[in-house]
């Protein structure tokens, strides 16, 4: 800190001598405001400047040296929005002081973030790689539509392209063979060598043969993605196909897309993955079925891995892959591929699951969110999501407490033509997995499920506390009546915590459709309190029932309006919590208390109080009333009588 131009400000700060000439001559007006406004305007930037040394004092991280202080900016950029690094809005924090300005535009690393979009931002381009000095560059180019070179020209104007290619930390483009190419051309050398470039994304949106001149630019991509990058160690191709025999050392490895070379072999991808021993995620799809070739020794171990995303037409495919990769029982495993019970059962699934799920190290899994879906030529549909965390779609959402967000555990999909295959390929799945901690079920998002199907599910989860479901579907009357089966059969409650997601309930096409919905989520809610009565009557009790339907609308209130409260947290441990909020006979009774101090204070007669729609709650209130009674022991006036009282304070 310029202790010296602080000093200055406080005790060196004179008026403007003009300004002091023109009061002692008795100047006229117009020439006497003119001289103020300069005043004014001297006075207001010393007191700015006031104010950033206080800021600048007042701050415990004041004390702390340039360097760190350097640190905790890039930390704050980076964690902050993740393009604040590119668009430069972490540059706010350069507006607390001149010293803080001073460390921002020092610190090469805040400004080494570079956003190529199509449009000229030749004049932020610059100033970036002006103070970016010889800082590693993470280069991030978008081309959604049109391109223009203005951008460039002026970057090669100020001899700022090519950039040096040891300096690449990083390259993420988007866009069609002309954009990329005229990019690449522009920015790139011809040769890169690109040492330090660890990270590549490479998201091409057409394949179209690039204008003439711009050939070149497509072939440093292809470069670099084949041996241009010895340091390479992250890739995510879409569109674009890798050079499979050269991939080695990658700890990130993405390829999508349906062109040319972006499917692979078992046997290639085998031989790839054998050179990154290191690797923490797969996302790869495959082409064909497993290759007669391969020995079986070829099992690649991948100790690292922690995703494993696997697609194919065949599940067979997927499954031959992953009888060759040995990997780490707490990976997660997303197999996008939609199987009949027939395929499980020759590609060997549960099996392999069973060998990664069942082990010894295997996360425990808590939550299963089920979407099924009917297809018009009779088939159905059920995409299984399995986590290791509480996970619900939609639970209160505007509470500052949410569910752990995480990829699922296992991910797989089921299709079949007929109610009891579909149940016999879902009960084989289960099986293969630990579903005895399972305590959480998500079907939000789900059509009906036969109630056989319930049975089986709710028979296999046997630690199941929480269920959510939306309840404007018919699907949440069949599940509903099958929590009713699993209560009479097995004499015990299903569930403790029912949700009960009434959020689309205005989202119909037409009124009619929205009044139906709403006749269902009505049927549905009272079906629910219908088994929380049920379960009451076997001596026991659930502990919630949950109906949200976001506090802005008044879609919950609308769905229990031909139940009372009452009748339904009295069922209940806990209460029926409505939008976030509580209710239960202690929260009825201290809404009512409250209401009660406000009337007497105000000096409502008794008579004219709202009457409670709770009696229990009532005759507690009144019976407490009696035995209150005033500091020195006599009976509290109550009404009028209270009111004369104090009015006759008041004139004392």
């Amino acid at each position: 800190m310029d202790y010296n131009q602080l000093k200055s400000l406080v005790v060196g700060h004179a008026a403007l001598p003009e300004l002091i000439q023109a009061i002692d001559l008795q100047s006229k007006p117009r020439q006497l405001t003119s001289l103020l406004d300069l005043e004014i305007k001297r006075k207001q930037e010393a007191l700015r400047d006031l104010q950033a040394y206080r800021n600048f004092l007042a701050a415990p991280i004041s004390v702390l040296p340039p360097e760190i202080l350097a640190d905790i900016f890039y930390l704050y950029a980076s964690n902050g929005s993740s393009n604040a690094l590119y668009d430069l809005s972490w540059a706010k924090i350069m507006l607390v002081c001149q010293t803080w300005r001073n460390i921002g535009l020092s610190t090469p690393s805040l400004w080494s973030c570079l956003e190529f979009d199509g449009v000229s931002r030749s004049k932020r381009l610059i100033t970036q790689l002006q103070r970016s000095k010889g800082w590693p560059l993470d280069i991030k180019a978008r081309f959604y539509g049109s391109t223009y070179g203005s951008a460039y020209h002026a970057l090669a104007r100020a001899k700022l392209i090519p950039l040096e290619s040891a300096r690449l930390r990083s390259l993420d483009v988007y866009g069609s063979s002309n954009a990329l190419a005229l990019f690449l051309e522009r920015v790139i050398p011809p040769m890169p060598t690109c040492p330090n470039l660890y990270d590549l994304k490479v998201h091409h949106t057409t394949t179209d043969v690039p204008q003439d001149g711009l050939e070149d630019g497509l072939f440093v991509l292809r470069h670099l993605v084949s041996d241009g990058v010895p340091s390479l160690s992250s890739l995510h191709l879409y569109d674009f196909a890798p050079h499979w025999q050269k991939l080695r050392g990658l700890t990130k490895l993405e390829v999508g897309g349906s062109g040319d070379g972006t499917s692979v072999s078992c046997v290639t991808l085998l031989e790839s993955l054998s050179r990154c021993p290191s690797l923490r995620l797969l996302d790869v799809s495959l082409s064909t079925v497993g290759d007669a070739a391969t020995r079986d020794d070829a099992r690649v171990s991948l100790p690292s891995l922690q995703f494993l995303r696997i697609e194919s037409q065949h599940m067979t495919t997927c499954c031959y892959l992953l009888s060759f990769l040995s990997i780490p029982p707490d990976a997660s495993v997303n197999i996008p591929v939609t199987t009949t019970f027939d395929e499980m059962r020759l590609s060997r699934l549960p099996s392999l699951l069973r060998k990664h799920f069942k082990t010894k190290d295997a996360r425990r899994m808590h939550t299963i969110s089920l979407r099924a879906r009917s297809q018009a030529d009779g088939w159905q549909i059920i995409d299984i999501d399995i986590f290791s965390c509480v996970k619900l779609e939609r639970l209160r959402p505007y509470l500052s407490t949410h569910p752990v967000r995480e990829m699922p555990y296992l991910s797989i999909s089921i299709a079949e033509s007929t109610s009891n295959h579909l149940r016999r390929a879902l009960a084989g799945i289960l099986d293969a997995i630990p579903a005895q901690g399972v305590t959480h079920i998500d079907i939000a998002a789900s059509d009906a499920l036969s109630k056989k199907t319930w049975k089986t599910i709710l028979s296999m989860l046997p630690a199941l506390t929480t269920m959510m479901m939306r309840v404007d579907v018919a699907a949440s009357l069949t599940t509903i009546d099958a929590l009713n089966w699993y209560l009479q059969a097995k004499r015990r409650r299903p569930i403790s915590h029912l949700l009960l997601d009434c959020l689309y309930l205005d989202t119909g096409e037409t009124s009619e459709d929205n009044t139906r919905n709403l006749h269902i989520a009505q049927t549905a809610y009272a079906a629910a309190v219908s088994h929380a009565s049920k379960v009451k009557a076997l001596g026991q009790s659930m502990d919630v029932i949950e109906i949200s339907g976001g506090r802005w609308n008044s879609s919950a209130e609308d769905v229990m309006r031909n139940v009372a409260q009452k009748h339904v947290y009295r069922l209940l441990t806990t209460g029926l919590i409505v939008d976030g909020y509580l209710y239960n006979k202690e929260s009825t009774k201290s809404y009512y208390r409250d209401q009660r101090d406000s009337l007497r204070v105000l000096g409502i007669d008794r008579r004219d109080w709202e009457a409670i729609d709770d009696s229990e709650v009532e005759a507690e209130l009144d019976e407490e009333e009696t035995k209150k009674t005033v500091p020195d022991g006599s009976p509290e006036l109550k009404g009028d009588e209270a009111l004369d009282a104090s009015s006759v304070l008041r004139s004392m």
